[in-house]
C-alpha cells in the first residue's frame, strides 16, 4: 500500500512536471532577451581632456529592443529620441522666453532624459502638458526644457544649470534625482593616451545587458531547467545591482559628499536667482515594497532639499505595492518605462501649483484660480 502511495506520487509528479513543460513551450517561455542595440549618444565637446558631455547634437538616437513585450514600441521594436543642435532632448528652442509662458528647466540622468520613452511621454512633457490645462483659462501656456543627459551625475547637473539652463530664464528647476547621482564621471581620461574613455560602469552594476543564456547542455533543454536558471541568475543580479547602490551611500564613499554639495549648490543658485526648485526622488525600480532597502536614504536626499528649501516629492512611496519589473521599459532595461513617467508628472504638477513662483506667474496674468 504504501508503495503504491509512492509510486502515485511519483506519477502525479511526472505528469505535473510534464504539464508544465508542455504549457512553457507552448507559451515560448522562458525569453532570453538581448539587449538594445547601442547607437553612438554622446559627444565631448572641447579638449580632448574635457569629460563634460552632452547626447549627439542634432540626431536622432534609435534603441532597437529585442521583441515588445508591453506593445509600446514601434513597428521594428524601436524608440527614437530626437536631440536637438545643443545635446539635449527634444526640439530647437528660443532662448528668449515667449510671453505668457512657464517655463520648466529639467536637469537628471537617463531618467530625465527618458531612455527607452517616447518624447511625449517623459515625465517633463507630460507635466507640462498637465500644467497646460489651467494655465489656458489665462491665456498662457507652459513649455519644459529637459536638459537630461543619461549617465549624468549631480555635479554635471549643477554645471548644466549654470551653463545652460539659467540663460533660459526657468521660473522652475526639476532635478531628477536616482541613487547613482552619487557615481564618479561616465567619461575619464585616460591617463597614457591623454582621451576621455568611457567608465564601464556595466562591470560593476548589470543594467542594460543582454540576458545570460544557460549553458547549452542536455539538461538546459528542459523550459522548466531554463526558467529556473532565468530566475537565479535574475536574483543574483538583484542582489549585485541593490548592494551596489548601497555602497553609494557608503560612509567612506566621497561620491555622495559629492553629490549632496551639488544639490546643495543647484538649490542655493535657485533661491539667488528666485526660481522654485522641485528635486523628484526616483527609487531604484526593485523590491518596492516594505522591504525596499533605500528608504532611509530617501530620507536624508529628501531632509537635505527642504532644508535648502526646495520641494522635495519621493516617488517611492507612490509606486510602493506594484510589481518592478512591469515599471521597466524592457525585461532588459530597468529603466521607468511611460508608466512611472505619468505617476511622476501628476506629483510634479501638483507640486509646481502650490509654489510661490506659479502663483505669482498666473497673478501675473490676471489673478483667478490657478488649479
Amino acid at each position: 500500500m504504501k508503495a503504491k502511495r509512492i509510486l502515485l506520487s511519483l506519477f502525479s509528479l511526472a505528469a505535473g512536471l510534464l504539464a508544465a513543460e508542455v504549457a512553457l513551450r507552448l507559451m515560448q517561455y522562458p525569453r532570453f532577451y538581448r539587449a538594445h542595440s547601442s547607437p553612438p549618444q554622446f559627444f565631448l565637446p572641447g579638449s580632448r581632456t574635457n569629460t563634460f558631455y552632452v547626447n549627439m547634437p542634432s540626431s536622432r538616437i534609435r534603441f532597437v529592443y529585442d521583441g515588445n513585450p508591453r506593445g509600446y514600441f514601434g513597428a521594428s521594436n524601436e524608440v527614437d529620441h530626437v536631440v536637438n543642435s545643443a545635446g539635449f532632448r527634444g526640439s530647437e528652442f528660443v532662448v528668449a522666453k515667449p510671453q505668457r509662458t512657464l517655463r520648466i528647466a529639467y536637469l537628471g540622468d537617463s531618467f530625465t532624459f527618458g531612455e527607452g520613452v517616447r518624447f511625449e511621454d517623459t515625465y517633463a512633457e507630460r507635466t507640462a502638458a498637465l500644467l497646460r490645462v489651467p494655465l489656458a483659462r489665462h491665456q498662457a501656456t507652459c513649455q519644459s526644457l529637459n536638459f537630461g543627459v543619461s549617465g549624468y551625475n549631480t555635479v554635471q547637473e549643477l554645471f548644466v544649470l549654470r551653463r545652460f539652463a539659467l540663460s533660459a530664464d526657468p521660473d522652475i528647476v526639476v532635478v531628477g534625482y536616482t541613487l547613482n547621482d552619487s557615481e564618479p564621471v561616465l567619461f575619464q581620461v585616460d591617463a597614457r593616451l591623454g582621451v576621455p574613455v568611457r567608465r564601464p560602469r556595466e562591470h560593476a552594476i548589470p543594467e542594460g545587458l543582454s540576458d545570460v543564456s544557460p549553458p547549452a547542455t542536455i539538461l538546459y533543454r528542459s523550459r522548466i531547467a531554463q526558467l529556473c536558471w532565468q530566475k537565479r541568475t535574475s536574483h543574483a543580479r538583484t542582489v549585485k545591482t541593490l548592494h551596489y547602490y548601497r555602497s553609494l551611500f557608503a560612509p567612506d564613499f566621497a561620491g555622495w559628499a559629492q553629490s549632496r554639495e551639488a544639490l546643495r549648490s543647484i538649490l542655493a543658485v535657485c533661491r539667488a536667482n528666485r526660481i522654485a526648485c522641485v528635486v523628484v526622488i526616483f527609487p531604484v525600480l526593485y523590491q518596492l515594497n516594505d522591504r525596499y532597502p533605500f528608504a532611509d536614504i530617501h530620507k536624508v536626499i529628501e531632509e537635505e532639499v527642504v532644508s535648502g528649501g526646495g520641494r522635495c516629492i519621493d516617488l517611492y512611496p507612490l509606486l510602493k505595492g506594484r510589481r518592478s519589473d512591469r515599471l521597466w521599459v524592457h525585461p532588459t532595461d530597468p529603466h521607468p518605462n511611460e508608466v512611472v513617467h505619468m505617476i511622476a508628472a501628476e506629483a510634479l504638477a501638483d507640486a509646481i501649483a502650490q509654489t510661490p513662483r506659479y502663483r505669482a506667474f498666473v497673478d501675473s496674468l490676471g489673478g483667478g484660480p490657478s488649479r
